[in-house]
C-alpha cells in the first residue's frame, strides 16, 4: 500500500509554524484570517496573518490585558463587518450575474480623452460562459463631439465570439475594457477631435 506523501509547507505555513515554535504562539482561525496569541517577556502580543499573505498583517505587543482584549475586540468587528460586506457583495453580483441571459445587451465605456461606447447582445448561454456579437448603436448628438448612445441590435458588427462572466458579473474584453450588463438608460459618449 502506497503511503500518501505530505504536502510541504507554504511560506505562510512556515511563518505561522515559526510564530508557535518560537513563542509558543497559540494560533486562532477567524473568518480566514490567523490569529497567533503569545508572551514575550511582560508583553501580550498579538500577529495577523491574513489568507494569503506570507508575511503577518501586523505584529502588536500591548503592556496590559485590557488594551489587548479591546484592540482584539475591535480587530474582529471590522473584519467580521468587511467579511459580510464582501459575502453581500458577492451574493449581489451572483443575482446580476444571473440576469445576463440570452438577449441581453453588454455595453462597454473606455477610453481616456473620449468615452467610447460598445454594446453586445448575449446569443446564448451555458454556465458562466455566454457567445456574443458586437451590435450597432443609436447616437443623439447633442453637441458636434458628444451625446447619448442606446444599441441596435439589428445591426450585427463582426463575427459571435465567446467569453466568460466573471464573479463581479462583468465581461473583459481587454485590460481597458469590460463590459456590464445594459440597464436600458442611454449612455453618454464623447470624441476628441
Amino acid at each position: 500500500m502506497k503511503q500518501l506523501e505530505s504536502k510541504p509547507q507554504t511560506k505562510r505555513e512556515r511563518n505561522i509554524s515559526l510564530f508557535i515554535n518560537s513563542f509558543g504562539a497559540v494560533q486562532e482561525t477567524f473568518l480566514g484570517k490567523e490569529f497567533l496569541h503569545y508572551k514575550k517577556g511582560n508583553l501580550i502580543c498579538l500577529a495577523l496573518f491574513s489568507e494569503k499573505g506570507f508575511k503577518p498583517e501586523f505584529v502588536y505587543s500591548f503592556a496590559t490585558s485590557e488594551t489587548y482584549n479591546e484592540f482584539l475586540t475591535e480587530k474582529k468587528k471590522a473584519i467580521r463587518n468587511a467579511y459580510y460586506r464582501n459575502v453581500k457583495m458577492l451574493n449581489d453580483y451572483d443575482l446580476k450575474k444571473a440576469e445576463i441571459q440570452k438577449g441581453s445587451i453588454l455595453y462597454s465605456s473606455w477610453g481616456y480623452e473620449q468615452t467610447n461606447i460598445d454594446f453586445y447582445l448575449v446569443l446564448d448561454r451555458k454556465n458562466d460562459f455566454i457567445t456574443i456579437q458586437e451590435i450597432g448603436q443609436i447616437k443623439t448628438f447633442q453637441s458636434s463631439d458628444s451625446g447619448t448612445c442606446i444599441p441596435d441590435a439589428s445591426n450585427l458588427i463582426g463575427e459571435p465570439f465567446k467569453k466568460k462572466i466573471s464573479k463581479y458579473a462583468s465581461v473583459k474584453f481587454a485590460s481597458f475594457k469590460s463590459g456590464y450588463l445594459c440597464d436600458n438608460t442611454p449612455k453618454h459618449f464623447s470624441s476628441y477631435h
